[in-house]
């Protein structure tokens, strides 16, 4: 048995590699989907991106939910090396309640810092991993 070496696959692949890494954006756009998706589910379950229950509110039982303009609020924008996902622009209340500031009791629903939740790491990982390098067996024993 022996080693065997397909270079004309092998450079065909890596050429369809290359031509990934120049839609940048396109990716960074399906990741943005998935972490608004992701967002927006959060004001259904009435928990933290980390799994922590909101505090129910005491005017309304639809915590957060009152208009739905939070909740709708959302945008991303990518660029071929950047993504920017923001929820609340132009409303106040948006960074009290997600932060828990002053009385105000902390109702998470973008995480902080840039630190992902374990599971929204591994779905951006994929989207990432499957788009630049599609289902590449890198070797065949």
């Amino acid at each position: 048995m022996g080693l065997k070496l397909e270079i004309d696959k092998t450079e065909k692949k890596l050429k369809k590699i290359e031509g990934n890494f120049k839609n940048t954006k396109g990716l960074l756009n399906k990741v943005g989907f998935q972490l608004n998706k992701n967002i927006k589910n959060l004001f259904e379950s009435k928990k933290s991106p980390f799994g922590v229950r909101w505090i129910p509110s005491k005017s309304n039982p639809d915590t957060l939910v009152d208009t739905g303009k939070l909740r709708s609020s959302g945008q991303f924008k990518a660029t071929t090396d950047k993504l920017v996902v923001e929820y609340g622009g132009g409303l106040k209340y948006a960074r009290i309640h997600n932060d828990g500031i002053g009385k105000m009791p902390q109702r998470q629903f973008v995480p902080n810092n840039g630190r992902l939740p374990k599971e929204w790491r591994k779905q951006t990982e994929s989207i990432l991993k499957k788009g630049l390098f599609g289902d590449i067996k890198w070797m065949k024993w």
